[in-house]
């Protein structure tokens, strides 16, 4: 497994910081609900990126990006807001305090791959 720290994908800096999760109760696991099969893995960087404007900038207005890590369909893991940050996907307060939020860059219809070395 691949992993890329927030400098790996030109990555804001948070507005205010991260809350910390309170309790590890689970993985609510998200996926971007469009097709990325074309998406080749030198843009997923991009995607991640993509996603994190969106969710500070427009609609949401979030403090960073919303998941804790997002994992591309070639196999490799991308630090969202972190393991120890509290997020802001799972859609209620309490859930994101004891929740870790993962986010696949898939549609429902892909299947993801193994990272080459």
């Amino acid at each position: 497994m691949y992993f890329v720290r927030r400098a790996g994908w030109n990555a804001r800096p948070p507005r205010n910081g991260h809350d910390p999760v309170k309790t590890n109760e689970g993985v609510k696991i998200h996926y971007t609900g469009s097709f990325e099969l074309d998406l080749r893995h030198f843009q997923c960087a991009l995607r991640v990126r993509s996603i994190q404007d969106k969710h500070m900038d427009t609609g949401e207005k979030y403090a960073d990006i919303g998941y804790n890590l997002l994992v591309c369909r070639h196999g490799v893991v991308f630090e969202g807001r972190g393991r120890n940050a509290q997020n802001a996907a799972n859609g209620n307060p309490k859930l994101n305090r004891n929740h870790f939020a993962v986010c696949a860059l898939t549609g429902h219809r892909d299947t993801p791959t193994s990272p080459k070395p």
